[in-house]
């Protein structure tokens, strides 16, 4: 009886070890979604459920307005400076916003308008990078991971992003070995860091 039961417990489990686990995190998830949904049309996965953007954290604006243009009747409408609320926007990679902030100079939102790493949860690090270079004396650093500082904008830049590297080109300058030890006096300035004597050398807030 009790071998019985084991394999009914096992057969039971099958179908949920066999089961795709759908990440709705960004609009690479999403395409991969779709392209699932697609291969198979018996399975009650459809492409129109698995494309629902209100599912994902971030989006692609191209594949937003392309699919608001394709059918006026679906509920969609294109995203402009117009339409986008805060919330869309939040959503949104950086050309992406920028190319909606730069529609009309007149309106509140302005281009590169993020103060926080808060504000660049969807991006990507090459988003990130492309941004902290544009002004070589405000606090944003680019992030190449020869410092440790690095490792720490890695944890709060992409929160709502999977895909947040690209490793074919992103740890091109990794070497943490150039990183060096910090004289004794800074440990008082960062005894939150998880490296007492590597890259905090000052007090730094989740700004």
């Amino acid at each position: 009886m009790k071998k019985l039961l084991s394999v009914l417990f096992v057969l039971l489990l099958l179908p949920l070890a066999s089961a795709r686990i759908f990440w709705y995190s960004d609009e690479i998830d999403r395409q991969n979604n779709i392209d699932y949904a697609h291969s198979n049309s018996f399975d009650g996965i459809t492409a129109e459920d698995e494309g629902d953007f209100d599912k994902y954290n971030c989006i692609s604006l191209d594949d937003y307005n392309d699919y608001a243009d394709y059918n006026k009747y679906d509920g969609y409408e294109s995203l402009t400076a117009d339409t986008a609320s805060e919330k869309d926007l939040s959503r949104l990679r950086r050309d992406d916003y920028n190319i909606i902030a730069n529609q009309n100079p007149s309106d509140s939102i302005e281009p590169d308008d993020f103060n926080s790493y808060g504000d660049m949860g969807c991006f990507n690090l090459k988003d990130y990078n492309s941004f902290a270079e544009t002004d070589d004396f405000d606090r944003w650093d680019d992030a190449v991971f020869d410092d440790f500082d690095d490792i720490y904008v890695a944890k709060k830049v992409g929160k709502d992003r999977m895909h947040f590297f690209d490793f074919s080109s992103d740890f091109d300058g990794f070497d943490l070995q150039k990183t060096q030890p910090r004289p004794n006096y800074y440990e008082p300035y960062h005894r939150n860091s998880p490296y007492p004597y590597f890259g905090y050398g000052f007090s730094r807030e989740d700004y």
